[in-house]
């Protein structure tokens, strides 16, 4: 598709060109007389090189105001504005266009963590409305803490105030199954071998065993496991090829109670069903991207498992926890 310049199409901007080309091709993107004024004016040459940017800020200002099928009417839902418009406008996002994976890319400086701010504060403003999701953010910079300032409802922890134990399962999960997915998890972060995975999973058996978790629902955490490789490393009747692993396990062990002994060490730790109920930020700022990543997958870890296993995952897009993660390369810059 081209203009009567001879402008072809994939000489616009690229929202312009998709929008156009989606109206083009029949696509119900709105009836408004923006819809049919912009097709008309590339069609008839009125688009050129030199109105582009105009061209691209028009159908922005339309696809916020008017998404797709609703023409110029409200959409349904809550609004979070975002910014405002040249015309003085509000640019406004629906909540329910945050319950699909976004990730907002750019440099330094940019404004990344003043978006994320921004959908949180529009969050926090409409916080005592049903439809509204709580919040569960991980801040690697401590970029989003201001708004505990302006919203007492946002609840901010620093990792040195955290309790996990990562042992004990949601409600509603098995403990089998969340074991597995523990090691599994512990395997990967901690880039350990096979023979560290069955080491790990004998260990927390004999753990299990030791508390009597399924009789007592009495947990075993970090500590715990640390203790009793100890002991068997220093065990005369431990085969030494066990030794090595148990000794491989234990420096990665260590490592993580030298520097979060606190966080680690509890029976129970921040049960994750209470977590969900608040509006909650957490802070890892300080640690390094090992442990980072524990804590955080950790915790998106239980949420995900909590809701699967209580039936609250809501086939119908409603929108329970919005989960925020600023600089999330921390996380994923590396296969976890």
């Amino acid at each position: 598709m081209e203009n009567k310049n001879g402008l072809p199409m994939q000489f616009l901007p690229s929202m312009a060109r998709e929008y156009l080309q989606r109206v083009a091709d029949g696509a119900r993107v709105g009836n408004s007389p923006t819809t049919h004024r912009i097709l008309n004016w590339f069609c008839s040459g009125a688009i050129t090189p030199g109105k582009f940017a105009r061209a691209e800020r028009l159908i922005l200002r339309h696809a916020v105001r008017a998404p797709s099928g609703e023409g110029r009417r409200r959409p349904s839902g809550l609004m979070i504005q975002l910014g405002v418009m040249e015309d003085g406008s509000p640019w406004n996002i629906s909540l329910n266009s945050l319950a699909k994976h976004s990730l907002l890319l750019g440099a330094s400086g940019s404004g990344k963590s003043v978006t994320l701010r921004a959908v949180i504060g529009g969050i926090l403003e409409q916080s005592n409305d049903p439809r509204c999701p709580h919040v569960l953010a991980f801040d690697f910079k401590k970029s989003l803490r201001r708004l505990s300032a302006r919203f007492n409802e946002f609840l901010v922890i620093p990792w040195r105030l955290l309790k996990l134990n990562f042992y004990v399962p949601p409600h509603g999960v098995s403990m089998t199954d969340w074991n597995q997915r523990e090691i599994d998890r512990f395997v990967q972060i901690f880039d350990l071998r096979e023979p560290s995975r069955a080491m790990l999973a004998r260990l927390n058996r004999e753990l299990y065993q030791e508390f009597r978790t399924e009789e007592a629902g009495v947990y075993p955490c970090l500590a715990d496991l640390n203790e009793l490789m100890a002991r068997k490393i220093h065990c005369v009747e431990t085969p030494r090829s066990d030794k090595g692993k148990l000794e491989t396990l234990q420096n990665r062990i260590e490592g993580v109670l030298d520097r979060a002994s606190s966080v680690f060490t509890c029976a129970q730790g921040f049960p994750i069903s209470e977590i969900l109920k608040r509006h909650v930020l957490i802070e890892l700022d300080g640690l390094g991207t090992d442990l980072q990543s524990y804590i955080a997958t950790g915790i998106m870890e239980q949420t995900f498992r909590y809701y699967l296993a209580n039936g609250m995952q809501d086939h119908a897009g409603t929108l329970r926890t919005l989960l925020v993660i600023d600089e999330a390369a921390h996380l994923f810059g590396k296969e976890v």
